[in-house]
């Protein structure tokens, strides 16, 4: 007799066992009688109180006798239409929409369960989830810095916006991110594929970038994401690459180009094809000194060269050399060395 009891409650034992590993495999299942969208359906939410909508597969809504939620599947609420407030074990009727569900301060991604019971005693399970974020803990892209400009004042004139893009003579580049709340960055280039998620140290990445092989602009898109996976806003940048030197061409008021009576004049056409500005050097060697201007010159219509008047005075009475640097935005140099002869 003492045998077969022990048989009993073993398989009592094992049969609680067993109803409720079904229970919480159904309660796991996707495919639930209830679920819950949060929010109408959004993925993300900075504050902590949510809409809940409550959506009954299988059952009969006017069946329904009691609603409670959960952030645990342990600990459940209920809400007070009366009160209008969430009330620890509290049997809730149905609704189709639950407001100001309080979510707790914990950021990343919350579920929350619900438990229907029905007028026949049968109680269904369901969740839905949405990832939670503060304000303050969304990724955020504080600071962009283009490498070839970090030590150099064009570090503070090109910003790499549409209307000002980072101009550089490569294929190849480096893009300094500067991030709060960040964890990992992936980018695209004009639109392709992404790119795979890159870690962020210190909040902060070297960000390496190789465009196609043809000059123009290019367009960077930026994604962030931070420790739970919640993404930032898309960040653009923009590029131009020019990789072609500027055009020099020098012409005279006289037939050929001389310097007279310790004076000279020469008009100075420069062209580039992407850069819009071109800086200008003229050099006038006289032994021990040199005689120098500098300038700058915009080019006011695509494809056509600019022209600026040069004057260059205090000339020796002799044939000189005249060097032109001429250099555009993205650093391509070109260089004019020419002979000016002396006429007394």
């Amino acid at each position: 007799m003492k045998k077969l009891l022990l048989k009993i409650t073993t398989i009592g034992i094992i049969l609680i066992s067993l109803s409720f590993s079904l229970v919480f495999a159904g309660f796991q299942n996707e495919e639930s009688s209830v679920k819950v969208m949060i929010n109408y359906g959004e993925e993300i939410t900075s504050s902590n109180k949510v809409i809940l909508n409550l959506l009954p597969v299988n059952i009969q809504k006017e069946n329904i006798a009691s609603v409670e939620f959960s952030l645990d599947n342990h600990n459940w609420r209920g809400y007070n239409p009366h009160a209008k407030t969430w009330e620890s074990n509290y049997k809730g009727a149905y609704q189709e929409y639950y407001t100001a569900f309080d979510i707790g301060e914990t950021e990343g991604l919350v579920r929350i369960y619900v438990r229907i019971k029905d007028i026949g005693g049968k109680v269904s399970y369901g969740w839905g989830e949405i990832n939670y974020t503060s304000n303050n803990g969304l990724p955020t892209i504080n600071h962009i810095l283009a490498n070839e400009m970090a030590f150099s004042d064009k570090a503070i004139k090109q910003s790499g916006e549409s209307f000002n893009p980072f101009i550089i003579s490569s294929n190849d580049t480096v893009l300094i991110l500067k991030t709060s709340n960040t964890e990992e960055i992936s980018y695209s280039i004009d639109g392709r594929e992404w790119s795979e998620w890159h870690t962020v140290s210190s909040n902060i990445i070297d960000l390496k970038l190789s465009f196609d092989g043809g000059e123009g602009k290019k367009l960077v898109y930026i994604r962030s994401r931070n420790q739970h996976g919640i993404e930032g806003s898309i960040y653009q940048v923009y590029y131009l690459i020019d990789k072609t030197k500027p055009q020099i061409e020098v012409s005279s008021h006289y037939h050929s180009l001389i310097h007279v009576n310790g004076r000279l004049e020469f008009d100075l056409s420069l062209l580039d094809l992407q850069s819009e500005y071109i800086d200008y050097m003229i050099e006038v060697h006289l032994g021990y000194q040199a005689i120098s201007e500098a300038g700058r010159v915009k080019m006011y219509i695509e494809g056509r060269a600019t022209t600026t008047s040069i004057s260059v005075s205090n000339l020796p009475d002799s044939d000189i050399e005249l060097k032109i640097t001429a250099i555009d935005e993205a650093g391509n140099k070109e260089f004019k060395t020419l002979k000016v002869p002396y006429i007394d």
